[in-house]
């Protein structure tokens, strides 16, 4: 697929726009962004756009299949990285530089597989099989953030992954409703059954707005525990991060935990409505984390 092909369908989003696009479809990352350099914002928010479009070729309209534009940026996103102009500004920007920074290609390479499973979904058996999915969705975001500010320990790099995968987690938590109505079951159905519960029940609680009882609230509260666990490892490698990026990430690590909040707030019910983090809460959270 060539790049004005492409572009005819979801244009990619130019510079101008990068930080914009992260102010509208990720206000944890914009506002935890706010506290890096000025001089920093524009790789994490071009890093943003490039993994965020990703996401947004999945759910376009699609005259060819989605898969064929997946394959297509795979292609061309390569190509940048190999240091070949594709003509995308997004693209001709981002990869050179993680080239230049020493970022593996499997990093962008296994996202867009772990879009392919959004694509082809089937419902995760277990934690395990989850966790899979985490990793290529999130946790490469993780490690390419890291790597791209130097950070090449195994330990770190761990972690790093640890905090994507926590971070998304979080957002399966929150969007149970919502993922549904993409016909898209991310809790692992052990997890389900163990509480008394089925699939087609989460699904009839969601078409009547009918709130689950307790099993779902123990559901939840256990995944909730999973990734809270996968934020505490994260941060005890914070440290190693260069100064201006460390603060940042703290903070993105306590705004996003805190969404849990947000979640026990409205009962656990996130089959039902989509829990967020007031602007005020989110100001505490940073300010704990630049505190400590």
């Amino acid at each position: 697929m060539t790049a004005s092909a492409l572009a005819a369908v979801a244009a990619p989003p130019r510079a101008s726009g990068w930080a914009g696009y992260m102010g509208r479809h990720g206000q944890s990352f914009a506002f935890a962004s706010a506290f890096m350099p000025a001089s920093e914002r524009k790789r994490i928010s071009a890093i943003y756009a490039w993994c965020r479009y990703t996401d947004d070729l999945v759910d376009i309209p699609q005259g060819r299949s989605a898969e064929t534009y997946l394959d297509g940026w795979l292609a061309l996103s390569r190509a940048a990285y190999d240091g070949r102009a594709t003509g995308i500004e997004l693209l001709d920007d981002v990869m050179p530089l993680a080239r230049r920074d020493g970022v593996s290609f499997r990093y962008p390479a296994e996202l867009i597989e772990g879009m392919r499973m959004d694509l082809r979904h089937e419902p995760y058996e277990d934690l395990a099989a989850l966790r899979i999915y985490l990793w290529r969705a999130a946790g490469t975001v993780g490690l390419w953030l890291a790597e791209s500010y130097g950070i090449r320990d195994a330990w770190a790099l761990e972690r790093a992954a640890q905090l994507g995968q926590a971070m998304q987690l979080t957002n399966i938590i929150r969007d149970v409703g919502e993922d549904l109505d993409r016909g898209r079951l991310y809790l692992p159905l052990d997890r389900i059954a163990a509480y008394g519960l089925t699939p087609a029940m989460l699904v009839e609680a969601r078409r009547t707005g009918t709130p689950l009882g307790a099993g779902w609230c123990a559901l939840i509260e256990e995944l909730i525990a999973v990734a809270e666990h996968d934020y505490a490892e994260a941060r005890d490698a914070l440290h190693l991060l260069p100064a201006g990026f460390r603060q940042a990430a703290s903070v993105a690590s306590l705004v996003y935990a805190g969404i849990h909040g947000a979640v026990r707030r409205i009962g656990h019910q996130t089959l039902l409505e989509r829990a967020a983090t007031t602007r005020a809460e989110k100001i505490a959270l940073a300010f704990r984390a630049v505190s400590t």
